[in-house]
């Protein structure tokens, strides 16, 4: 979902959060590696990205987040999750704070492995 909002000329308080992906196979553990967003900043953005497994939408925080850049260009962030997530079923990925007038999210990939493949 994304709810933007905007208070008198301040910048917008947004939420985007994802389905929970299974990734086509509900049934299979998975390991989640790391998240790549590619997105386009700008000043005064201060962005939580956080994660929920199995459906729990008990959200914890990534080793990093969409913040403050002068760089008003597209941009890619690789980032982690702040604990290892292993042995889950399904992720869900949170964006959440005040974005930058320039903010443009682009892409989101996920790294992850089924358990068990090689």
């Amino acid at each position: 979902s994304d709810t933007p909002s905007s208070g008198s000329g301040s910048e917008p308080s947004i939420t985007i959060q994802t389905k929970d992906f299974d990734f086509g196979d509900p049934g299979k553990k998975k390991n989640i590696y790391k998240v790549i967003i590619t997105y386009t900043g700008g000043t005064n953005q201060s962005c939580n990205v956080e994660y929920a497994v199995n459906g729990s939408e008990s959200f914890q925080g990534m080793s990093a987040d969409l913040d403050y850049t002068t760089n008003t260009t597209q941009q890619i962030l690789e980032i982690t999750p702040s604990t290892a997530i292993n042995n889950v079923y399904s992720f869900q990925l949170k964006i959440s704070g005040t974005a930058a007038y320039t903010f443009e999210l682009n892409d989101i990939s996920i790294i992850y492995r089924l358990k068990g493949a090689r």
